[in-house]
């Protein structure tokens, strides 16, 4: 039973409601897990007697963390999970500068605790449970919401048609998380996700012991379904913790230290994986996905021939083929002691590529919410001539614009295509062939009609 096929339902108000949801749950095979979602005091009113009427046992209650960005996520309610949380995960959210400071104030007051503030923001309760039989005994194992001896961290569902949901163990009391569990949530993501597997093992098997303490490893699980990838939790805190943190985006110290220590591994990465020698393909072949995918457009012609004819500059540079990550944004790479400690969610990998992908692809990302702490057509704080504007102003910015961080996103991509032997010079090129690739391989439709509409305006 996995959380995909769970049975979901709100906590009633009322006691009629609560006699309604008591019959449908009664109706369901014993070990079905359900979800119930409520307000704290919908939790302390209605779930005894739903619990009691329905045959429920609890297995764990978490926090649901609200979001300004849906969806939410969800944290054991207990003192180890809510630490971790505040510390490691939890990121300021869009909004402007009043909003941002606060909420950065108030991580940073909380940090090293923070059980009890964490209950007051997070308003609703999710409760695991699962179905007994009519005699009180269960059928089926539980969720991996609650392993038995562990806190759960459920983070945030990908936002994509086919979902993964990401699980963090913690052992009950402790500080750091054991386990990572990937469920998916269709078919299609359980393909994904066994792809994903394969791509680990074969990456593990590959690189020196220290590269590859940096890609998690696969391990077994008792009571984790085939469908669901459990590795090792990687040590680390995402560089989205620190990018989002108060001010960090207007330092142009700490952003090229965020560039220096990601082009580092890459350089090592790409070094440890390299193969033959080609001509660069970023952005070839994208002309009938792209072409199928944005069938209403009326620019069509245009973009397609414009990156026709980037794809066949970046062609003349020969490149290596090399192990390649396939979403390398700043989200899924952990940071430890100024270094890359982890690099997580390698579901868009291939074992030989083109390294550039990678390199695109953090660059872009990394510019993409330069503005995300600002309102728009406000300024945005430490970036001369940037304003909070239209989708994509940040990378417009560091592709068109003057200023220091214009200089550290085009230096490094040069140094990038120094160091596999293309040429520096080629760097816009590389931009704005990365900004197509997402348009055609991002699941997300409106993500990747954003980032085709952008490469338009910039290749014209």
């Amino acid at each position: 039973m996995t959380e995909s096929s769970a049975r979901h339902a709100e906590l009633p108000s009322t006691r009629a409601e609560q006699w309604r949801l008591v019959g449908e749950l009664r109706e369901l095979p014993p070990g079905t897990i359900v979800l119930l979602s409520g307000s704290a005091s919908a939790v302390r009113r209605s779930l005894g007697p739903v619990v009691k009427l329905a045959y429920l046992q609890v297995l764990a209650r978490l926090l649901t963390i609200p979001s300004l960005e849906p969806p939410a996520q969800y944290v054991a309610d207990t003192p180890s999970a809510a630490r971790f949380f505040i510390g490691r995960l939890l990121t300021i959210p869009r909004g402007g500068a009043v909003a941002s400071a606060a909420v950065s104030a108030w991580k940073t007051a909380n940090r090293f605790g923070g059980h009890r503030a964490l209950r007051l923001l997070a308003r609703k309760r999710l409760v695991v449970a699962r179905t007994l039989d009519h005699g009180g005994r269960a059928q089926a194992p539980g969720s991996l919401l609650a392993v038995p001896g562990m806190d759960s961290i459920v983070l945030a569902l990908s936002k994509d048609p086919n979902a993964k949901l990401t699980v963090l163990l913690l052992p009950h009391g402790e500080s750091e998380p054991v386990v990572a569990a990937k469920v998916p949530t269709t078919d299609v993501a359980s393909r994904i996700v066994q792809a994903e597997r394969k791509v680990l093992e074969t990456l593990r098997r590959r690189l020196t012991s220290d590269l590859a303490d940096t890609v998690p490893q696969v391990i077994a699980v008792a009571g984790a379904p085939g469908s669901v990838l459990t590795t090792a939790a990687m040590t680390g805190t995402p560089m989205s913790t620190s990018y989002h943190a108060w001010r960090h985006l207007a330092s142009p110290a700490k952003v090229r230290g965020d560039f220096a220590i990601v082009e580092r591994w890459l350089g090592s990465f790409q070094a440890a994986t390299a193969g033959d020698v080609s001509a660069c393909d970023l952005g070839a072949g994208l002309d009938s996905s792209i072409g199928q995918r944005f069938d209403d457009d009326a620019h069509m012609a245009s973009g397609l021939a414009a990156l026709r004819a980037i794809s066949q500059r970046l062609g003349e540079m020969r490149t290596p083929r090399t192990a390649v990550h396939g979403d390398f944004w700043f989200g899924n790479l952990l940071v430890e002691g100024g270094q890359i400690a982890g690099v997580v969610d390698w579901e868009s990998a291939s074992p030989s590529g083109e390294p550039l992908r990678d390199v695109a692809r953090f660059a872009l990302s990394y510019s993409l919410y330069l503005d995300r702490h600002s309102r728009a057509g406000r300024p945005v704080f430490g970036h001369p001539g940037l304003l909070a504007g239209p989708w994509g102003a940040g990378i417009t910015y560091a592709i068109n614009g003057q200023g220091w961080f214009p200089e550290a996103f085009r230096g490094f991509l040069q140094e990038s295509l120094k160091r596999i032997g293309g040429e520096p010079q080629a760097w816009r090129y590389v931009a704005l062939a990365g900004l197509a690739e997402i348009a055609a391989t991002a699941d997300h439709p409106e993500f990747a009609r954003h980032h085709w509409e952008l490469f338009k305006r910039l290749a014209a």
